[in-house]
């Protein structure tokens, strides 16, 4: 391993779930670290399958940061599917418990693939997390996708003061979970509470891992059905926006609903590569959307007519997202 006082940066270990539906994604979000953090990403990619090229541009992607990439399939999803209580979701989510137990580092950041890096994560990752299975962050917006929530988490088995977190980022103590569990352990409970768990692989570990977590600050991960909320109060602190819902790349006809869909611009415009083109499009009809919206509300102007989306077009929206977050 090559020494930090070598290379004068912070090694963070990092572990996704993907296939070759958020390769675009996945860079955006590797990249959005990079831009901010002085580090040298070990990165593990748990996949039931990515293309050989998309491979080969994400190892070459990482390799320009002087990073590296760890690519792990499995074909097979590890839980029976036919117990599987919410279809809404990709099964590939169980991949997660593949990465608890096969990806060999004593610490490891997980994170979802919808996510962008606005700032320094180094404090956050050195959370001290010993004789815990992780560092997370609890889960406020629940209870608006589920009213009776305090029953969902006796259903669980958690207490109804017992906190929740959200699965899509968690600083891992994989020594610890390794120690105390196994894969099997984790299956014979998906096994025996399948029918409960309707948030999948995060009511698992929530239910596995309770009472042995560091809850930390909200700002590591800023969920979508917040982000309004943010906006208003012309926060400044957020870290790791999580676009949990309303994600910009899967119906930009929804008009940005979440408001910061210029974040995750902000860093395809640092991504030298081919493989964020299709999201580039997406984001920009966002704009198309966005721009009009603003001129419409502030001035009383439809500026359709003269709509241009060109690159210096992409460049004054930012300005002005930027303009009206400050």
């Amino acid at each position: 391993m090559i020494s930090e006082k070598k290379s004068n940066k912070k090694i963070i270990n990092l572990i996704f779930i993907a296939d070759d539906n958020y390769i675009e994604q996945l860079i955006v979000t590797l990249n959005s670290i990079l831009v901010n953090n002085n580090v040298k990403l070990i990165v593990y990619v748990f996949s039931t399958g990515i293309s050989e090229n998309n491979r080969v541009v994400l190892k070459e992607f990482l390799k320009n940061w002087d990073s590296k990439l760890t690519y792990i399939e499995h074909a097979e999803i590890c839980i029976d599917l036919k117990k599987m209580h919410n279809h809404n979701w990709n099964p590939i989510v169980y991949h997660k418990l593949y990465a608890l137990f096969e990806c060999h580092e004593e610490k490891a950041l997980y994170l979802d693939c919808d996510i962008v890096v606005d700032g320094d994560i180094s404090a956050f990752y050195d959370t001290n997390i010993e004789n815990y299975y992780a560092a997370v962050i609890e889960d406020k917006g629940m209870q608006q996708v589920i009213p009776s929530f305090s029953a969902h988490k006796k259903r669980i088995g958690l207490h109804i003061e017992d906190r929740y977190f959200n699965g899509g980022v968690m600083l891992l103590n994989l020594s610890q979970i390794r120690k105390d569990f196994s894969l099997e352990d984790m299956i014979n409970k998906f096994d025996n509470y399948s029918d409960r768990y309707v948030f999948n692989e995060q009511d698992l570990l929530n239910n596995v891992w309770n009472g042995k977590l560091v809850f930390t600050d909200e700002k590591y991960n800023r969920l979508a059905s917040d982000f309004k909320g943010r906006m208003l109060l012309n926060d400044k602190k957020s870290v790791i926006y999580h676009y949990s819902s309303n994600k910009p790349w899967v119906d930009w006809r929804k008009k940005d609903r979440n408001g910061y869909s210029w974040k995750v611009d902000k860093y395809l415009s640092y991504t030298k590569t081919a493989e964020t083109r299709n999201l580039r499009k997406i984001i920009k009809k966002l704009y198309h959307f966005r721009i009009k919206d603003w001129i419409k509300t502030r001035i009383g102007y439809n500026p359709c007519l003269f709509w241009n989306e060109s690159n210096s077009m992409s460049h004054f929206i930012q300005a002005l997202f930027l303009y009206e977050e400050n």
